[in-house]
């Protein structure tokens, strides 16, 4: 099974010309050994879309090794039940509610 991932990232740029200690000094952060040592001053992955023949399969996989629980509307159908959503795309949060992972269908 081949399987590819996308990420998408939310970055604080800093503008160009604006060095990163000219911008610790202006937002409050400090230079640690050549870095930022304040986890804003770099990009937040916002979440992992993994490419799958298969969403339900690989998502199920991903929930119990992860303990991540199903976007609301996402979980799967009861036995014999039609899964329109596990044919398309599934998103699995952290326990707080946040987006980890999802599955897009592919091939």
């Amino acid at each position: 099974m081949q399987h590819t991932s996308s990420i998408t990232i939310a970055a604080g740029l800093i503008p160009h010309g604006i060095s990163r200690q000219d911008r610790s000094a202006a937002d409050g952060t400090r230079a640690c050994c050549g870095g930022m040592n304040n986890e804003q001053a770099f990009p937040i992955i916002r979440q992992t879309v993994l490419d799958t023949t298969d969403p339900r399969r690989l998502a199920e996989f991903y929930r119990q090794l992860f303990g991540l629980r199903y976007r609301s509307g996402d979980e799967p159908p009861a036995p014999g039940q039609p899964d329109p959503r596990g044919q398309d795309w599934l998103v699995l949060r952290s326990p707080a509610g946040e987006t980890v992972l999802a599955f897009q269908k592919v091939g």
